[in-house]
C-alpha cells in the first residue's frame, strides 16, 4: 500500500489484501433442509466438503434445490465473513458503500 495518491489502487490493494488473508483460513459451511445438506467452503471458492442425509436422496429435484440452496447459503457467508474482514482492515474508512 505505497501509492495512495491514487484511491483506485488503493483499494485494489486492501481487497487483494482481504482476499489473501480469507484464502487459506476461511472456513464457512451452508446448511439447509435441517441439516439434510451441508456445504462446506474453503476460501470462498474452494468446496471442501458435500454432506446429505440419505433421507434426501429419494427425491432427485428436492435434493437438487437443497444442494443449490446450501451452496448459495456457504456464499453468503463467506461473502458476509469478505466483508466485515474488509471493514477491520479498512479502518472504517468510508468508500460510498463499496466496503
Amino acid at each position: 500500500m505505497s501509492d495512495v495518491s491514487n484511491p483506485g489502487d488503493l483499494f485494489s490493494q486492501l481487497i487483494s489484501k482481504v482476499q489473501a488473508e480469507n484464502a487459506d483460513t476461511s472456513t464457512v459451511v451452508g446448511v439447509v433442509g435441517g441439516g439434510a445438506v451441508s456445504i462446506e467452503l474453503q476460501g470462498y471458492e474452494r468446496v471442501v466438503s458435500v454432506t446429505i442425509d440419505p433421507e434426501a436422496l429419494s427425491d432427485a429435484a428436492t435434493l437438487e434445490d437443497l444442494v443449490a440452496a446450501a451452496m448459495n447459503h456457504a456464499l453468503e457467508q463467506a461473502r458476509a465473513q469478505q466483508m466485515a474482514r474488509a471493514g477491520k482492515i479498512l479502518g472504517g474508512l468510508n468508500l460510498g458503500g463499496l466496503a
